[in-house]
């Protein structure tokens, strides 16, 4: 059902599989934090999804663990925002090299700009298109 959300067609799907193999995506570790459908996506692939449910919780479980490779970062979240987590993250984080990837349900003019100001290291809108959420996580993990 290639219209359904979260759904990713047969063909479309070993191809991923295929491709995040090729580029060693697999067995990877990545967070989430917040708002993201995308933890049974990952987990197909073999990538380990630690979820976050807040800017603080994300923060206390970098802290904690420091396998993870990558952070998915939604904007929009109660309390401390995507934008002030990625601030905080650059600041205390011991890996000033961990790709943080923003994710935002609007798409407005300067977005970008502020997601990569905050110290995000690429930007996606919602909703998220799996291929080009894969394509920017390939980029980000071999950089």
């Amino acid at each position: 059902m290639a219209g359904c959300p979260g759904r990713i067609p047969h063909d479309l799907r070993r191809t991923a599989v295929r491709n995040l193999v090729r580029a060693g995506i697999s067995e990877r570790v990545a967070m989430q934090v917040t708002g993201h459908k995308t933890r049974s996506v990952f987990e197909r692939y073999n990538i380990n999804v630690i979820t976050a449910e807040s800017g603080k919780d994300a923060i206390n479980i970098l802290n904690e663990n420091p396998k993870i490779e990558m952070v998915l970062m939604d904007i929009m979240m109660p309390e401390m925002d995507g934008y002030e987590t990625t601030q905080k993250i650059r600041r205390e984080h011991t890996n000033s090299n961990l790709p943080i990837i923003a994710v935002t349900a609007k798409a407005m003019k300067g977005d970008r700009e502020k997601c990569i100001e905050a110290g995000a290291s690429d930007y996606i809108t919602k909703p998220l298109k799996i291929d080009q959420l894969l394509s920017l996580m390939r980029v980000w993990l071999y950089k």
